[in-house]
């Protein structure tokens, strides 16, 4: 029966030591099935998973492996198993904060194992700002991912770290299309409620808007309710809100890096087409939609025109444009903060609630609560230092 072998070494940092120990693993019946390897102050350590595919007993390639140890000054292990792999999940979670405490690690970790999920490696994405943290996870149980993103929220709270967990796989640094809602992620203000203080009735339209953002109110009758209290806005007034959009920080980088690597960009907003064609062009975004405005001699009518941008025709639209382009759930992001954009995070591999309402932050696979939008890269698994070449 083929064995499994868990080969660990560490030591004197050589340049020599793995060209000489895979030119003598090739010389025994080994398959590699997976290895690990990092270099700190000069000292190498690594851990290699291998399967002995020979009746034979492998006693004869350890005392191999020891001589070559003991020529570059090496401490290793070899332990074995017999037992097949059984049927394994694996996930990352990445941990995104100012600050990393071991209080958080030691409550983390032991929520994990609560899970039966098993920390197999740690890798710090290096960062100029922020402290990140992947974990790379693996359980051979169904994880329920989000209960346990729910379960996290208190340390979330707590520490003032995020998380997103996804599964590790091939889709998870190969991402395609990026999905933003406008208001209040994009751009940091809510559209109509900055209209409404052109018509003076800001206090009613804030009430109607904050309480639609929390799913306390059928969006649909929300936003139809606020336009009515528009009637009569001339279109010349909007320009000036045009042209002092106040985009959140960090978008024109994240914009330009998503470019540079051949993303997709689409705006989804529950907001007006006429602001939505405005940012779409002034970042060269590739889609845009959202609620048109009907116009009677330059001015609202209060009224709306064709098809409602909700959060389920947000799921919708999100879906045909992947469609469009060949892309499969998995390689999507959304990104979103309100109770209408639940549908359209559940649909991508990677959802992440932004400053977000907790309708929404208890239903994402991933939170970032923080200024700067381009804090989204490190989500995608990119380092400061990739970064710092894009």
């Amino acid at each position: 029966m083929n064995q499994q072998l868990l080969l660990s070494f560490q030591g004197p940092h050589h340049p020599k030591i793995l060209s000489r120990l895979g030119t003598l693993l090739d010389s025994w019946p080994v398959r590699l099935l997976d290895l690990h390897g990092l270099e700190q102050d000069q000292i190498f350590s690594g851990l290699w998973q291998l399967e002995w595919i020979s009746e034979q007993d492998p006693q004869l390639m350890e005392k191999s492996l020891c001589s070559l140890m003991q020529e570059f000054d090496m401490q290793f292990q070899l332990s074995h198993s017999k037992t097949q792999p059984k049927r394994e999940q694996r996930f990352i979670l990445t941990l995104l904060g100012d600050h990393l405490s071991t209080s958080l690690l030691a409550q983390l970790l032991q929520r994990l194992q609560q899970e039966e999920l098993l920390v197999h490696g740690l890798q710090p994405l290096e960062s100029q700002h922020l402290r990140v943290l992947e974990l790379q996870l693996r359980t051979h149980q169904q994880l329920d991912r989000p209960r346990l993103l729910r379960d996290l929220l208190p340390l979330h709270q707590q520490h003032h770290v995020d998380f997103a967990l996804q599964p590790e796989s091939l889709f998870r640094r190969h991402k395609r299309l990026i999905v933003f809602d406008a208001d209040m992620t994009f751009i940091q203000c809510e559209i109509i409620n900055e209209m409404s203080q052109l018509v003076g009735c800001e206090a009613e339209v804030k009430v109607l808007t904050e309480a639609a953002m929390r799913g306390e109110l059928d969006f649909e009758e929300a936003l139809r309710a606020r336009v009515r209290l528009l009637k009569g806005l001339h279109r010349d007034d909007l320009q000036s809100l045009l042209r002092q959009l106040p985009y959140t920080p960090g978008v024109r980088r994240l914009v330009r890096v998503l470019k540079q690597l051949g993303y997709k960009l689409a705006l989804l907003s529950g907001g007006f087409q006429l602001f939505v064609d405005h940012i779409c062009e002034e970042f060269d975004l590739d889609y845009g939609f959202a609620n048109s405005l009907e116009w009677q001699d330059s001015r609202l009518t209060g009224e709306l025109l064709g098809e409602i941008v909700d959060g389920q025709r947000k799921a919708q639209l999100l879906q045909k444009i992947a469609a469009r382009e060949s892309i499969v759930p998995e390689q999507v992001v959304a990104i979103g903060d309100g109770a209408n954009d639940v549908q359209m995070l559940a649909i991508a591999g990677l959802g992440i609630a932004f400053n977000a309402k907790p309708v929404l932050q208890e239903r994402a696979s991933g939170q970032l609560n923080q200024p700067n939008l381009d804090a989204l890269l490190y989500f995608l698994g990119l380092s400061g230092q990739e970064l710092a070449d894009c």
